[in-house]
C-alpha cells in the first residue's frame, strides 16, 4: 500500500510539472496560428465555375495587386474611403469613393463612369448617362441579378459553410465563385461586360470600407 501510494505521488507530481509546459506549448501554436500569413485573410479569389482562375486579389497593408491568369493587371490603394484604380504600369486610370452608402466610379480626371447607389439592401449600378446597367436585389438566400427591364440575369448566394459566394445563371448553373471577405450585396458587378475586371475589383474592395 506503501508502494501505491508512493507511486501515485509521483505521478501527480510529474502531471503537474507537465501543465504549464502543455499551456506554453498550446499558447505558442496559437499565436503561430494568429500570426501566419496575416495578409491572407484579406486576399479575395474570383474563379469560374469549372474552378479556372479569373481574378485574384492580394491584400497588403492598404494595398491591393490585381492579377488575372496572364499575370498583373494593376494595383488598387485604399485611403481615405476612396479606391485608387493604378494599371500594371502603376498610371492612375480612376478611382471609386463611397458617398453615404453609395460607390461612385470615376475616371482618371475625376468624370464619372457608373455609380452604385444602395436601395433597399441592394444596389442599382447605373452608368455616366444614367443607363440602367445592373439591378441587385436581395432575396431570402443571397440576391438577384437583373436587368431595368426585370429580366433575370443571375443570382447571388450567400456564403454557407463553405466560406465563399456563387453567382449563377439564370438556370441556377454556377458561373462564378468568389473566395474571401467579399460582400454578396455587390459582387453582382462580376457580370457587368460595360466594367473593366480592375473597375470591378475596385467596386468590390470599395463595399468593404
Amino acid at each position: 500500500m506503501k508502494y501505491i501510494t508512493l507511486i501515485l505521488a509521483f505521478l501527480f507530481l510529474v502531471f503537474l510539472a507537465g501543465c504549464p509546459t502543455s499551456q506554453r506549448t498550446a499558447s505558442r501554436s496559437s499565436d503561430k496560428a494568429e500570426s501566419s500569413d496575416p495578409k491572407a485573410a484579406g486576399d479575395i479569389k474570383i474563379e469560374d465555375g469549372a474552378g479556372k482562375l479569373v481574378m485574384k486579389l492580394k491584400k497588403d497593408g492598404a494595398e491591393y495587386t490585381v492579377e488575372d491568369p496572364k499575370g498583373l493587371l494593376g494595383k488598387l490603394k485604399v485611403k481615405d474611403g476612396r479606391v485608387t484604380i493604378l494599371d500594371a504600369k502603376e498610371t492612375k486610370i480612376g478611382s471609386v469613393k463611397r458617398d453615404g452608402e453609395d460607390l461612385k466610379l470615376d475616371d482618371a480626371d475625376g468624370k464619372k463612369i457608373a455609380e452604385l447607389n444602395a436601395k433597399e439592401g441592394g444596389y442599382r449600378l447605373k452608368d455616366a448617362k444614367d443607363t440602367m446597367l445592373l439591378k441587385i436585389k436581395p432575396k431570402d438566400d443571397g440576391f438577384k441579378l437583373g436587368d431595368d427591364a426585370g429580366k433575370e440575369l443571375g443570382k447571388v448566394k450567400g456564403k454557407g459553410s463553405s466560406g465563399k459566394l456563387k453567382i449563377m445563371d439564370a438556370g441556377d448553373k454556377t458561373q462564378i465563385v468568389i473566395a474571401g471577405p467579399a460582400k454578396a450585396e455587390v459582387v453582382g458587378v462580376l457580370i457587368v461586360k460595360q466594367l473593366t475586371p480592375l473597375q470591378q475589383a475596385a467596386f468590390i474592395v470599395a463595399e468593404g470600407l
